[in-house]
Parts: C-alpha cells; structure tokens; sequence
C-alpha cells in the first residue's frame, strides 16, 4: 500500500489485519484496500490498534480517533486543542488508554470513550507504558519514571529516580523489569519488587528503540551496529549477564527494531534502508530487503509472529512472511 507521506506507526487488531498509519493522518487498512482521511490532514504522531479493532492515533490539535474499516472514523476524545499528543499506550484486557503531551497525561477508558483522569508531570514526559493487568501506568522523563495507580484519582506520584533523561520506557511482560532508554547512549532499569537499579552503557549511539519479544525472556535496543539483545531468563533479569550484539553491519546504525512477542524473532532496519530478519533459536538470518532504500520509520510483528510489517518515509507499506 503507497501513502503520501511517511509511516509513523503499523499494528495488528486483534483480527489479524494489518494497519498503517501516516503522518499526515491517512490510515490505511493494508490487506482490504481501504484508506480513511481520519484526521483531515492534521499531523498524527502516534497509533496503536484498538483492543477491539481497528486503531486509535492522535497527534495535532489533541484529537483522538478511533478508526475502523466497517464503521469508519470515530472520535474518542481531544484534550486541549493548543496541545500535540506525541506518546501512547494501551492495554487491551483492561481497555484502558493513556496519552500524553509535553507534561500531562490523560487516561481514557475505552468500554466507554470517558477521560478518567489526568497527570500533570514536573517534566515532559517522553514516553508510556501499562503493567500487563493496566493497574499500573509508567511516564519517562527527566530524572526518572513517574508510576501512577491508572484508575485512582486521588494520589501523589511515585518517582523511580535515576538522574538523567529517560527518552522511553518498557515493562517486561511479567511486570518484573521497567527499562529505559537514556539520552547519553545507555539503558537504566529497575528490578521493580525492590527497585534495584540497572544500568547498562557501552552504546554507540542514542537508543532509539527497544522491544521485549520471545515471550519476554529477551529484550532487543538499538543504537549499535546491529541489534543488541539483553537475557531476561533469569530472576535477576540481565544483572551480572552481557548483552549479545546481532549481526553487526560496519559502518551503519539500527534505526528500528521489531520483535515477535510469541518467538524468539526480531527484525531490523539500518540507516541505509536495509532490513533483516533473525530466528534466535536457530540461528537463522534473512535479508527482508537487502538493497536499501528510503529510510525505515515503522515495523510490526503480528502476534502469530509469521509476518513481518514494514513501513518507510516514502509511504510505502509492504509485508514479509516470517
């Protein structure tokens, strides 16, 4: 499928359909053929699928639409029309949904489209994520992680302090770890029963992406020559362990990063347009796209982890059996 403008977000509904997200708020439905002007040209910045179809994304204006291929663009909420919503996440056994603009938060409840709540921050928060119960909401930002009760009204934020920006932030899929990508080329985390910290340095580069996948016994970043991937197999998570950096390519950067939930797949796109597959397992490697081209700005796995989506600046959206 060709958009006009470049892919800032791809997904998988719950029905296994494939769905792109452009930024000039063109959404596109890969596999049926459909397109919906969902946000009348208005820039989005960001896009996840809807627990119950379709994809929800926001942007400029503080607009918040839900869009479907069967009922079309519905909106669900709009904070402050001043305001961009730039962070996004959601919880799909919960429904619950949080997005966020520069320092505040605001949680919406998705069986009923009603904001629950809202979180004002000392800082811009960069970034969101849920526990996997939804009880739980984590907000990076400067010096820390701010974590909130998602549905109780009435409470003071609790900071995970470690000095520094956090840029973005992901919970291991057992709610035993809360990582970070740090604006000075490292990870932090948190083994969050006793708040032990972790930080992990040596990075080239700034991360810019960083995904749990196979089951969450592993965690992949960028910011290296090619992907590297922590071991969370253990209790202590990667405490006393080393990363491994997969196939390295001299001279490039990882620039995105996929992996599949349910298998040990993770898929790469370098600065130069190149993409790779891997199977950790079996040690297997694939060229997705080995020529290059425009530069990657989105991937997603589905959740059977046998295809591969992938989306480039040029608008062009494409897909690979893995």
């Amino acid at each position: 499928m060709q958009f006009q403008s470049e892919i800032i977000s791809l997904g998988f509904d719950k029905n296994d359909d494939p769905i792109a997200v452009a930024v000039d708020g063109h959404i596109g439905f890969v596999d049926q053929g459909l397109m919906f002007n969902a946000h009348n040209d208005a820039s989005v910045s960001v896009a996840l699928p809807h627990p119950l179809g379709g994809m929800v994304s926001a942007g400029e204006g503080g607009l918040i639409v839900w869009t479907r291929p069967d009922e079309g663009v519905q909106t669900i909420g709009q904070c402050d029309a001043s305001c961009w919503l730039e962070t996004m996440a959601i919880n799909t056994d919960a429904m619950i949904m949080a997005v966020g603009a520069a320092r505040q938060v605001s949680v919406f409840d998705l069986k009923t489209n009603q904001m629950i709540n809202q979180f004002d921050h000392k800082h811009s928060v960069s970034s969101l994520c849920f526990d996997s119960k939804g009880r739980k909401l984590f907000a990076s930002t400067y010096q820390g992680v701010a974590v909130w009760f998602s549905r109780l009204s009435d409470q003071s934020q609790k900071l995970m302090k470690w000095e520094g920006s956090h840029t973005m932030v992901a919970i291991s899929p057992n709610d035993r770890f809360l990582m970070t990508a740090m604006q000075d080329n490292a990870l932090h985390g948190w083994r969050l029963s006793d708040a032990k910290d972790m930080r992990m340095g040596g990075y080239p580069a700034k991360i810019r992406d960083l995904r749990f996948f196979a089951k969450g016994t592993m965690l992949a970043t960028s910011g290296a020559s090619g992907v590297v991937v922590w071991p969370f197999f253990k209790a202590n998570g990667p405490m006393g362990e080393e990363a491994h950096e997969i196939h390295p390519q001299s001279g490039h950067l990882v620039v995105k990063l996929a992996g599949a939930l349910s298998h040990p797949f993770v898929a790469a796109a370098l600065d130069d347009g190149r993409v790779w597959l891997a199977d950790l397992s079996s040690q297997g490697f694939e060229w997705v796209r080995e020529s290059g081209g425009p530069s990657v700005t989105a991937m997603a796995f589905n959740a059977k982890g046998d295809r591969l989506l992938i989306g480039d600046e040029s608008g062009l959206v494409y897909s690979h059996e893995a």
